[in-house]
């Protein structure tokens, strides 16, 4: 057998399902879970093939696992929905899809069906989604405003106890705010009711002292059981995604071969307890009660496995736009601020005015809109219009070097009441663009004014939803 990296063969996997080859695909998967018996990502891989091949009820019990796992996945929480549609159950269906648009709440793909599952159930045409209190906490999480999202995360619970994805971001917003003693016992609660939660886990096996060495040992393999890219884990590489691709290998599975003959030559099992061992002949190598059925969702627990509609029309994963990572965390801005741009050269900050001023030049009368066509024609083969400011247009790479000049700067603050008034002086000429608001809001944020900041967040989703 062929030696490949396990990342890699995850991406071979996953244009196999594109490619419709889900029958390779599932054995493919079955194979790895010989070695790796809890690697989630091939749980979600598997769990993709087979909806793809319409095998709702395996891919169920998949989907469930990988939400045992990772209480709000996106993938999951999808292919949760498609199959409970076509079992014609539609209240699990629209709670499953809910769930999906409070982790992307601006994906066009999820607020489409969002409408059509509420026309379809209570015979309404909605023109827009409302933000759900779990969309807004995500907002304020990527803000890091964490007070705030704390607030409101205590407030859904309250009213759904049963919210553990909620409990884990609680967990973490926590820990974050040192608020460790309560973060662990909150951790301790989410892992006796999942017991492979990762994020919980994880934060245990972090804030735990070295003292409480066994507990911290279990979580570590936990962790490395989901994924194996975490026992290598070094200063080099503080971070699992981080580990280089070549650092896990594994035999590639013989299409001509059976899953069941083959005989992977490393076989991490040896070094997991006797309780985590086979669960079925379906799975190779999976482990147990990954989701008791009293620790579901109650939306979820009492669905009935039957009545599959036969309808020829079949939902498909591939119909969203499915991002490879559910990280909260935003993109840090450069360390080093760049140059201004060329076309911001002639141009200085005024915190009187609220907007860009001109610095004298030889046409007075010039203004940042014109200034802006001139350098940006258009015409020119880079300007795919994408905003209007008083009829100039806008094209992705000018919008693109704005907002990079603008993340850099308003890290020094210095520069940041300046960086406000540029910001607000190009909304104010109607500049309308998501990325300028949330721009705002990360520039009053870091002033300070958390309650501008939202406001800036919320107008920022506003615009991405419309």
């Amino acid at each position: 057998m062929s030696k490949l990296n396990l990342r890699s063969y995850q991406l071979d996997i996953e244009k196999l399902i594109d490619q419709n080859l889900t029958d390779d695909a599932i054995n493919h998967c079955k194979f790895i879970l010989k070695t790796f018996p809890k690697h989630i990502d091939t749980y979600r891989l598997l769990g993709k093939a087979y909806l793809e091949s319409r095998q709702y009820e395996q891919a169920l019990d998949i989907f469930q696992r990988v939400l045992a796992v990772f209480p709000d996945d996106f993938i999951a929480h999808i292919g949760l929905s498609i199959i409970y549609e076509e079992k014609k159950d539609l209240d699990p269906s629209i709670w499953h899809m809910e769930r999906a648009f409070e982790v992307q709440p601006s994906n066009q793909a999820i607020q489409q069906e969002l409408k059509r599952l509420y026309h379809h159930r209570d015979g309404v045409n909605l023109n827009k989604i409302k933000l759900t209190r779990g969309a807004l906490i995500r907002m304020y999480a990527r803000g890091e405003l964490y007070p705030q999202a704390i607030s409101e995360i205590r407030t859904a619970l309250s009213e759904d106890p049963s919210r553990t994805d909620l409990e884990i971001l609680l967990a973490k917003m926590l820990s974050i705010c040192n608020q460790k003693f309560e973060s662990v016992e909150l951790c301790n609660q989410i892992i006796s009711k999942l017991p492979y939660s990762f994020e919980a886990c994880q934060i245990l096996y972090e804030i735990l002292p070295s003292s409480f060495q066994e507990e911290r040992e279990k979580y570590y393999h936990y962790l490395c059981s989901i994924d194996p890219y975490y026992a290598c884990i070094s200063s080099s590489f503080p971070s699992a995604v981080m580990v280089p691709d070549s650092a896990i290998e594994i035999d590639k599975y013989e299409i001509n071969g059976t899953v069941g003959d083959a005989n992977p030559t490393e076989n991490v099992e040896q070094s997991q307890p006797s309780d985590e061992t086979l669960t079925s002949n379906e799975i190779p190598g999976a482990s147990t009660e990954w989701v008791p059925e009293e620790n579901l969702n109650p939306v979820q627990a009492n669905v009935k496995n039957d009545n599959i509609s036969k309808d020829d029309s079949h939902f498909s994963l591939s119909d969203y736009d499915i991002p490879h990572s559910n990280n909260l965390d935003n993109e840090k801005a450069k360390d080093n601020p760049s140059e201004i741009p060329e076309w911001l050269k002639n141009y200085s900050f005024s915190d009187n005015s609220g907007a860009a001023s001109q610095k004298e030049n030889n046409n007075p009368g010039s203004s940042l809109e014109s200034k802006l066509s001139e350098v940006y024609s258009p015409f020119s083969p880079e300007s795919q219009t994408i905003i209007d400011l008083e009829g100039l247009s806008f094209s992705i790479n000018q919008v693109k070097e704005i907002i990079e000049y603008i993340h850099q700067h308003i890290q020094s603050d210095d520069e940041l009441g300046k960086m406000i008034s540029f910001i607000k002086g190009l909304l104010d000429k109607n500049l309308q663009s998501a990325h300028l608001w949330q721009a705002l809001g990360d520039a009053y944020k870091k002033d300070n004014q958390p309650q501008l900041s939202m406001n800036a967040y919320a107008k920022a989703e506003e615009i991405k939803n419309n």
